[in-house]
């Protein structure tokens, strides 16, 4: 399936609108959200079944990975849910160009006005936003 593309104007670095299959966008491994309510995908899912997706994701263009064509910036619940309501298709902003540390915090700032964090998810934002060492020295179980 071709993607469509709408040209939007530069605003906050978007570039453009386009649907795209969303088994060729990629989860962001550095993703601050880390659980996911199974219930609340489920619920979502079954919205987006019955009335479509609503609001578009927000994702960046990615090169060298044969498999993907974006990374998600923000939309990771919305796109697992898709997957979930059978949905091959996604509605995404494309943001231009941004290197890591403003995709992480793109992604940070999109989620915390989402669906609340859990302390841990929280307190990990922190420690990467400001630099505090909490969990240094921890194990991941000890985390």
């Amino acid at each position: 399936m071709a993607s469509q593309t709408k040209r939007v104007p530069e605003v906050a670095g978007f570039e453009e609108i386009i649907r795209v299959r969303c088994s060729r966008i990629r989860r962001n491994k550095e993703q601050p959200r880390k659980y996911f309510s199974r219930r609340k995908l489920e619920e979502l899912a079954e919205s987006i079944r019955e009335k479509g997706q609503q609001v578009p994701g927000i994702v960046k263009r990615i090169r060298g990975d044969p498999n993907h064509d974006f990374e998600i910036v923000d939309c990771e619940r919305r796109w697992r849910a898709c997957e979930i309501a059978g949905v091959d298709t996604m509605l995404v902003v494309v943001r231009g160009e941004m290197d890591k540390e403003e995709q992480y915090d793109q992604s940070v700032i999109a989620n915390l006005n989402h669906e609340g964090h859990t302390d841990l998810e929280i307190a990990w934002i922190i420690e990467r936003m400001e630099g505090f060492k909490i969990f240094e020295g921890l194990t991941i179980e000890e985390r």
